[in-house]
């Protein structure tokens, strides 16, 4: 192990082994980076500025107007159920044909795939050839591509054809899309002059294994240029979900493209729940993982016990794979093992049943990475920390692939870091290898860990750190989102100004900084850990006889003005900003030069220049152990913080209960429909033996529950579902859908995908992100409560409380009794608000006013977002509102004009006219008034046209047929 003083593991047992067998990557072994060290780019090569290489990302107007013909698009419904291509996705299917050089970056689920197999499948007689990394993953796109009904094989691995079979295929264009991995072609080069005449598309998969500069190094892949010359006028596509501008620099660089037309659709998957957590530290490894991950189960009576759905947990040792699998079927999940000390029976065997959900867990090493196709994971679990930034987007990449919200989740602890960095230094040190860009490297490969760190222990949003780590131009959000990120979510929680604002995120830590970095050059001299200097500036006496003497000239160090500068603070306070200096680039870690296995601490350049300009201020913004220490003074408290509302918004909550959002009610059966497609789905797949996901996706379930059809013709308008599985399936999911709706009066064979809103509930929703949208209609839909609606979404019931918050801030509707929202409780709440009388935006202040045990925080959270959409929080004070001449308005939209006179009165004397914001005016569906024709039934809260409308009243059911569409 490192000799690294500079982690604490005190209290860390978990990973601090001797002799653990790490995972390593499987794209390099120790040799191979022998023997390829003359691949490594060497420090001058690193690109820089690579506006020479990837100056074509700019948009070209001959390309971007190019559109589908009907034929094209006929083929792309036929193969892929798609009725059009996603943006960007066509041109470069056209580019291809037109014999065009690329480079495609595309976030993962986004569908690289099409865009390679498309133009095959549009060029009579020419296949694709597709260069990927592993066997399993090509395993599962031949199968997935054979179930669409397009002609595909692979070769080496498991493949039974011989080559003379497939060339023959491929001879009387049999044969559409050919597979190879790089290994295959360095055995068998001449194969691919063979079959080059019939070539009509390189296709170059995960091509950032290309780049040394990434995480997912292949030196294997280095050789795919050589194929250009059996295939000197085929274009090449290279296709990758991960690649820096440094990385896709090498790619385009390495590949020889010319003049390559550059796709980057953008890195944010925004389906995708990120959070980071703080292991268990325990005396074993089995309690850790029994409170760490057995928390997270829930029961279900066809799964058993599972984390809410398909699921990957990734370790960074096999024997950590082998003792969770071990533990969790002790427990009752379905788990199988992955890593690559496992046989590959043993690994095939566990790779099917995940795919085929008879586990419903994947406990697996790096090794499992890119080798799943596998559309409904719900949830990635890495337990330890990942190596880098790049490796981590590329594994949580494995989840939410069908566009559904998913979580990842990090469990890590401080010794995570130390073994990464003694995989990196060991590396170069059992190989003796001692060029200068093997260094370089290597001080590269230092660097991304220090960028991981940087995540793992940030206050701010974690999303944005992963995607400025791809692009630079990524700006920060200014207001957190409840579907972003676990930091995000705290500080809409935390009861503050719900924003990330930057002044008051950041601290100065320049008088600190300064003298820890002259005590590392003036006492240290830069060759030590962090505790050695550490120790000095807090006055600790066991250190002054450990300072080199070639340093300190012999002099009393008890005298030294640093010794004992820092005593005020605590030990855990300066190792916490030891490590957010290293992150922030001021700290540099080093291989030592006398310790075959040491490491050492010393400042950057970045850190030198900031002392040579003066040291003084140095504003970063700090971990969660720095910003919740009570040791630092400077800079604002972020928890102390209190927003103040002039007394003109006591007007707002007069005339609160005068809002008109009322229920709204859908299909209750609807539900039920969906798991019976599940449960036939699952059933379909034991029978075909393949994966669930591969009889029909999620997406598609949701297309056939909304459309219900009971004909070929209207099953074809669910999108995503391919021709061939269409006619496969067509009876089984006809025949229950038309029996489901017969015995439970339901309309089938709708005509449109979506359930049809009223325009301006349409226009609202449509403001809503994809995963708002999608936790908006678990709720209004088949109107759920909070807790049914965290159910079925698989998340708790503060983010449902979010999500359903900014839908009210929009103006759509709720259900407020399902939800627990009475017109009672307002009432109480509003007097309490009237009480506080200037803080209507933190909730904590009015819940402590509220009688104990009345409400909790996320019906507070929604009734304070009804609040904000009907007046607003930011107006003019010159905008008033007279109360007397609201509420009467008010009672007399509600009453008529025959209202009782003296009641009226009587209220109007109660209320005192105060200034207030202007209110806005209320979409129709908020408002009793009638409005063309149509009107709130007041009785039945059902939303009537004024056009012939049915309303079917049945077990507390209520249904509205609008233009043969449903809205409830």
């Amino acid at each position: 192990m490192i000799h690294d003083d500079f982690y604490d593991t005190s209290n860390d047992y978990l990973f601090a082994t001797e002799n653990q067998e790490i995972e390593d990557s499987p794209s390099v072994t120790l040799d191979e980076q022998t023997q390829n060290d003359q691949l490594l780019p060497k420090i001058n090569d690193k690109p820089e500025n690579c506006s020479n290489l990837l100056n074509n990302e700019e948009n070209e107007d001959e390309l971007d107007s190019v559109t589908p013909s009907s034929e094209t698009i006929s083929i792309l419904k036929k193969y892929f159920g798609f009725s059009k291509f996603r943006p960007l996705q066509y041109q470069i299917v056209h580019s291809a044909i037109l014999k065009r050089d690329q480079l495609v970056v595309m976030s993962t689920g986004y569908g690289k795939s099409i865009c390679y197999q498309m133009p095959a499948l549009l060029q009579e007689g020419l296949i694709t050839l597709v260069v990927s990394p592993l066997i399993s993953l090509m395993e599962d796109q031949v199968f997935a591509l054979q179930q669409a009904g397009i002609e595909a094989a692979y070769l080496g691995g498991n493949s039974n054809i011989p080559r003379d079979v497939i060339f023959d295929q491929i001879r009387m264009n049999k044969l559409k899309i050919l597979y190879i991995t790089p290994e295959m072609y360095e055995c068998s080069p001449s194969y691919v002059d063979r079959i080059a005449q019939f070539v009509g598309l390189l296709a170059v998969d995960e091509a950032h294994c290309i780049s040394a500069w990434g995480h997912e190094f292949r030196p294997g892949y280095r050789t795919i240029a050589n194929m250009r010359k059996s295939l000197p006028k085929v274009p090449v596509m290279a296709l990758t979900a991960t690649a820096t501008e440094p990385v896709r620099n090498d790619i385009v660089e390495n590949l020889r493209l010319v003049s390559p037309k550059i796709t980057v659709t953008g890195f944010d998957r925004k389906n995708l729940f990120i959070e980071v957590k703080k292991r268990t530290q325990s005396l074993t490894f089995q309690r850790a993982v029994q409170n760490d991950l057995e928390s997270l189960l829930i029961e279900d009576p066809k799964l058993g016990l599972h984390f809410g759905g398909s699921t990957i947990i990734y370790c960074q040792s096999r024997d950590h794979v082998n003792q969770i699998t071990e533990q969790l079927r002790k427990t009752g999940v379905r788990a199988v093992g992955y890593h690559a000390a496992m046989s590959n029976k043993q690994r095939e065997k566990s790779h099917k049943e995940f795919l085929t959900e008879k586990a419903t867990t994947c406990v697996a090493t790096i090794a499992f990475g890119m080798g799943i196709d596998k559309r409904d994971v719900r949830k990635v679990i890495h337990y330890g920390s990942p190596g880098n930034i790049e490796s981590y987007y590329q594994e949580i990449g494995r989840a939410g692939r069908d566009g559904f919200p998913s979580r990842c989740t990090v469990f890590y602890s401080n010794s995570d870091m130390l073994i990464h960095k003694n995989r990196i230094i060991n590396k170069n040190n059992n190989n003796n290898i001692t060029t200068k860009s093997s260094k370089d490297y290597e001080m590269h490969q230092l660097d991304m860990l220090r960028r991981m760190e940087q995540f793992l222990t940030t206050t701010s949003c974690r999303r944005y750190l992963i995607l400025s780590y791809f692009d630079k131009n990524v700006k920060h959000p200014e207001i957190p989102k409840s579907d972003c990120c676990d930091n995000c979510t705290k500080l809409l929680q935390s009861g503050v100004d719900k924003r990330y604002n930057k002044e008051e995120m950041i601290f100065d830590f320049g008088e600190e900084a300064k003298k820890l970095f002259r005590t590392i050059v003036e006492v240290f001299g830069g060759r030590t850990g962090l505790n050695k200097p550490i120790d000095f500036i807090r006055g600790s006496k066991t250190v002054l006889s450990k300072a080199p003497k070639t340093f300190t000239k012999g002099e009393d160090l008890s005298k030294h003005p640093l010794y004992g500068c820092g005593k005020s603070r605590s030990e855990m306070w300066w190792k916490e900003l030891g490590k957010l200096l290293r992150n922030y680039g001021y700290l540099i870690d080093s291989k030592s030069t006398f310790n075959q296995f040491g490491c050492i601490t010393n400042i950057s350049d970045k850190a030198e220049k900031w002392l040579r300009e003066g040291g003084k201020e140095l504003k970063l913004i700090p971990s969660e152990y720095l910003s919740n220490s009570n040791n630092i003074e400077n800079g604002k408290d972020l928890s102390t913080t209190t927003l103040s509302i002039p007394n003109k918004m006591l007007a707002v909550i007069l005339v609160l209960l005068l809002l008109r959002i009322k229920n709204i009610f859908v299909y209750e059966m609807l539900p039920q429909l969906r798991k019976e497609l599940e449960d036939l789905r699952y059933q379909l797949a034991l029978e075909s033996d393949c994966p669930a996901n591969s009889v029909y996706s999620n997406t598609v379930i949701e297309g056939l529950v909304k459309i219900r059809p009971t004909n070929e013709a209207t099953l074809e308008l669910v999108e995503g579902f391919p021709e061939q599985r269409r006619k496969q399936f067509l009876t089984p999911i006809t025949q229950l859908i038309s029996k489901f709706c017969s015995e439970n009066n339901i309309s089938t064979d709708s005509k449109e995908a979506e359930i049809e809103f009223p325009e301006d509930l349409e226009s609202l929703k449509n403001g809503l992100t994809l995963t708002e949208k999608n936790y908006y209609h678990a709720h209004v839909l088949y109107n759920r409560s909070l807790e049914e609606t965290s159910s079925n979404m698989k998340a708790t019931s503060s983010t449902v409380a979010n999500h359903l918050s900014t839908a009210a801030k929009r103006g759509l509707p709720l259900h407020l009794k399902t939800l627990g929202i009475t017109s009672e409780l307002i009432e109480i709440v509003h007097n309490k608000i009237k009480e506080n009388g200037r803080d209507i935006i933190r909730l904590k202040p009015i819940m402590e006013l509220l009688p104990e045990n009345l409400v909790d925080y996320n019906r507070l959270k929604i009734i304070f977002s009804i609040l904000e959409y009907q007046y607003g929080i930011d107006t003019s004070e010159n905008e008033n509102l007279n109360l007397n001449e609201n509420l009467t308005k008010g009672r007399e939209e509600e009453e008529g004009e025959g209202g009782n006179d003296e009641e009226k009165k009587e209220e109007e004397e109660d209320i005192i006219s105060i200034s207030s914001p202007k209110k806005r005016k209320l979409p129709f569906w908020l408002n009793s008034k009638k409005r063309n024709g149509g009107k709130i039934d007041e009785e039945n809260y059902v939303y009537n046209t004024g056009a012939t409308t049915t309303t079917t009243k049945r077990k507390n059911f209520k249904q509205i047929k609008i233009n043969n569409s449903i809205f409830s």
